[in-house]
Order: structure tokens, then C-alpha cells, then sequence
């Protein structure tokens, strides 16, 4: 049996997968807090008390960069690295990799359910390379490239780098946000966090106002949750304008990906945000900013932006990791 694992900031998963042929069949999942467990072996042992099994080998895809397969993470306590794992596992065949790694690693196994298509586009039959964006605690980003019917999955860490305002009112997020933190990153915005950034953007520069019931419901509940909610159904301007707003970067952000990995293949949108926004998104402007790419944006318009609705995904693209142990 193959155990994989899907761990994130806020939120772990962990699956047990049967490997046949190429075919992986999820037999379990459970979803736990991050915070409930002091390391990654103590969440995993209590993960399999619960559900006996006989592993065969195990992927774990965890956020920030691996090397020497220790994982670096921003945005995570632990100290995650492959040994620690296969001695916790009692084997050898463990593999830790990027978390985008994993989640793009999953694209060749989506499908059409798994999916929501915000912009078809005219993808080229030959087209080799595909791209994730996922904004969740994190801005999390990979890329997979297809040679013949390989695919590989690679990291990126371009989730911290300089975020580029393509509007005045961006400009001055810019302006606001390098105030707050000195260098600023795209993460910064594209994020659980960024969108509460943008949210207080509007609120302390007087471009929105914030409703005293607002103000109560937000120090009483997830704020993040709350602004989205609250965007979905119009009910206060200043949270529409922050999911309008964070939405145009994030279009933009996935045009900066197609022109600079030549990932005509088609952008996918992951991450704990995207997918409760997805029919909301197609009226904030996003596809605009997707597509306003100047000289190369018949590039951007032949490319698919879909995004992916299933946020369990990665924990396939990690299965798929663990068998190349076997």
C-alpha cells in the first residue's frame, strides 16, 4: 500500500493509495490540523493507528524548497526530511518533494470533474509545458513538462518573487504593503494572509469602509473566510473590492506564467482560495489581467486557465512520487 501525504500550513492529509499499471485507487483520506500534532511522524503514526496497513513506500509533499531532501519551509514548525521519515515509516522508499510539485504532478491524472475551465483557449496539440498557481497559506507554484510520455514535475519558489503592479491602485498596494514589510512578494497578495492584506490596504487608506457588524463578525470568525463569504454575496462593498482586487493580481500572476515557462499547455488554479471563488471569478476582471499581455498576448489567449476544484489532487501526484520508490 502506498501512503501519501498532502501537508500543509494549516491543514494535513494523508491517503493510502493501491498502485496497478499506472492506475492509483484511493482506498482511505483523513484531514487533520497542522497545529494538532508536534511533528510530521507523530501525525502520520496517529493517521495510521487509525488505518492499518502494510506500506510499501510513501510521498509527502510539503511547502517550501527540499534539498538534500529536508524540506524548508515558511510556512510550516516542523522540520520535515526523508530520513526522519523512513525511520518513523521503518523503510527506506520515502520521498519528500515540494508541495506544488506534488499538486502539478497530479495534472495528468485530473479529470473533467476535477476541473472548471475559466478560459479554453487554443492550446497547441504539441504544447509541453503546464503550470500551477495556488494561493493558500502560502502562494505556492510548479510546473510540468512533457517529453514523449514522461511528465516532470518541477519546483518553483516564484511565489517570493517581487510582486509587479500592473494598475495605480496596485501601485499604491505596492507603496502600502513595502511600508509593512520591506521586500514584497507576490505571496504577499496572493495568499490567505495577502487577501487580508488587501483587505486592510482598502480599510486604512480610506478606499473602502468597514461596517462596525463587519468589524465584530471579523474578530469573531476566520477573517479570511468572512471577506470571502461576504464577497460572494455582495453584502459589503469593502470585501468585494479586496476578492476583486486579489483576484486581478492573481489573473495577472498566471500570465506572467505562461509567457516566462512558455506554459502554453494550460495554467491551473489550485490552493485552499481559488476553487470557493471559481464562479465569482470570471466577473472581477481576472481574465483581463490574464490576458493583457501586451505584444504576446495572443500567446496568453491561446492558452486553457482552469481551475482545479478538487483539493485533494495532491496527494495523487504524490502516490505517484512513492511508486517510483517501489
Amino acid at each position: 500500500m502506498i501512503l501519501a501525504g498532502d501537508i500543509g500550513g494549516t491543514n494535513v492529509r494523508f491517503a493510502l493509495f493501491d498502485h496497478h499499471h499506472g492506475v492509483f485507487v484511493r482506498k482511505v483520506i483523513e484531514k487533520y490540523q497542522s497545529n494538532d500534532f508536534a511533528d510530521l511522524p507523530e501525525a502520520v503514526l496517529h493517521f495510521l493507528k487509525s488505518h492499518s496497513a502494510s506500506i510499501t513506500s510513501a510521498a509527502f509533499g510539503v511547502p517550501g524548497p527540499i534539498i538534500d531532501g529536508m524540506a524548508h519551509s515558511t510556512n510550516l514548525p516542523w522540520r520535515v526530511d526523508s530520513k526522519m521519515m523512513a525511520r518513523a515509516l521503518t523503510t527506506e522508499r520515502v520521498k519528500v518533494v515540494n508541495d506544488l510539485v506534488a499538486m502539478t504532478a497530479a495534472i495528468p491524472y485530473l479529470r473533467d470533474s476535477d476541473v472548471r475551465i475559466l478560459h479554453a483557449g487554443e492550446p497547441d496539440k504539441d504544447a509541453s509545458t503546464f503550470a500551477v498557481v495556488a494561493p493558500g497559506t502560502g502562494l505556492g507554484q510548479g510546473y510540468l513538462h512533457k517529453n514523449g510520455p514522461q511528465f516532470s514535475a518541477l519546483p518553483s519558489e516564484g511565489g517570493h518573487a517581487d510582486f509587479a503592479p500592473n494598475t495605480l491602485e496596485q501601485v499604491e498596494l505596492l507603496s502600502y504593503l513595502m511600508k509593512k514589510f520591506g521586500h514584497v512578494s507576490f505571496e504577499r497578495v496572493l495568499s490567505g494572509p495577502g487577501l487580508l492584506n488587501i483587505y486592510a490596504f482598502l480599510k486604512e487608506t480610506g478606499k473602502a469602509t468597514e461596517p462596525s457588524a463587519l468589524q465584530d463578525e471579523l474578530e469573531s470568525d476566520s477573517p479570511g473566510k468572512t471577506i470571502t463569504r461576504h464577497a460572494l454575496s455582495g453584502e459589503y462593498e469593502i470585501c468585494v473590492r479586496a476578492v476583486d482586487l486579489f483576484a486581478q493580481v492573481l489573473g495577472a500572476q498566471a500570465g506572467n506564467m505562461v509567457l516566462t515557462l512558455m506554459a502554453t499547455g494550460g495554467i491551473y488554479l489550485g490552493g485552499g482560495i481559488v476553487p470557493q471563488l471559481h464562479e465569482h471569478l470570471t466577473s472581477t476582471g481576472m481574465l483581463s489581467a490574464y490576458l493583457n499581455k501586451g505584444r504576446l498576448s495572443y500567446l496568453v489567449e491561446k492558452t486553457p486557465l482552469k481551475v482545479i476544484c478538487d483539493d485533494t489532487v495532491a496527494l495523487t501526484g504524490a502516490a505517484s512520487f512513492a511508486a517510483q520508490k517501489l
